[in-house]
């Protein structure tokens, strides 16, 4: 199980909408409207304001959002298991109302995977990448974990649509500038794995940052995230 990192005020969240219905976005930080916006991308089960506590670390620097993926949070369910695709094309759906130029994703665990089907579905719309922990594994380990994790409860889709991503042909076909942030937890070496196979990643070793991984390591990704975003 995840951290929710430190601890915030809670963020003002607008309703958007997005093919499932009402889709909700977190306005996690303001900033200048010279600085593209970045959208992070929660880890299930959690939701948006799991990176309240990060964005405290950019006061004014650059807008920082969050959506609830359909179905987590406060944003409406889908009728069946989506995949990774399907919630990637919810979120732009419902983003493009709100953030109408190119934006930044950082994306941890699930949301690494999200954020690299956004890009891959709207080349133009997305800039940089941040993908922190890869969940990374051959199809023989997705099963496996598939069985373990994923079951009839609506809270565990979102796992479901990781497991079954087809995460070596995808990832090797996103073509963004893209950093890995790989901590001390399980999902250091995939993370690893990931940057070897991405046309323009790099990769930034963490092994200190043990979970909780964004309480124990949030200043230190945003010093990195800071550093890395162009625009």
């Amino acid at each position: 199980m995840h951290d929710r990192g430190s601890s915030a005020m809670p963020a003002p969240a607008r309703v958007l909408q997005s093919p499932y219905g009402g889709l909700t976005v977190h306005e996690l930080a303001a900033g200048p409207s010279g600085r593209l916006p970045l959208v992070c991308l929660h880890p299930a089960p959690f939701d948006g304001t799991y990176f309240a506590g990060f964005a405290a670390h950019f006061p004014g620097e650059r807008e920082i959002w969050a959506p609830d993926y359909p179905g987590y949070g406060g944003s409406a369910p889908p009728p069946h298991q989506p995949g990774i695709d399907n919630y990637a094309a919810a979120l732009l759906a419902a983003l493009s109302g709100l953030l109408t130029g190119r934006i930044h994703l950082l994306g941890f665990h699930t949301g690494c995977l999200v954020a690299c089907e956004m890009a891959l579905q709207a080349p133009d719309k997305i800039a940089d990448l941040v993908l922190i922990d890869v969940p990374y594994y051959d199809a023989a380990t997705q099963r496996e974990k598939y069985a373990a994790d994923v079951n009839d409860d609506p809270a565990t889709w979102a796992f479901g649509a990781a497991f079954s991503y087809p995460c070596a042909e995808k990832l090797a076909a996103v073509s963004n500038r893209a950093l890995l942030i790989g901590t001390g937890s399980k999902l250091g070496a995939p993370t690893a794995a990931a940057a070897a196979i991405m046309p323009d990643a790099r990769l930034e070793n963490c092994p200190d940052i043990t979970r909780p991984v964004f309480s124990n390591g949030g200043a230190l990704f945003a010093q990195l995230v800071g550093a890395f975003l162009h625009g």
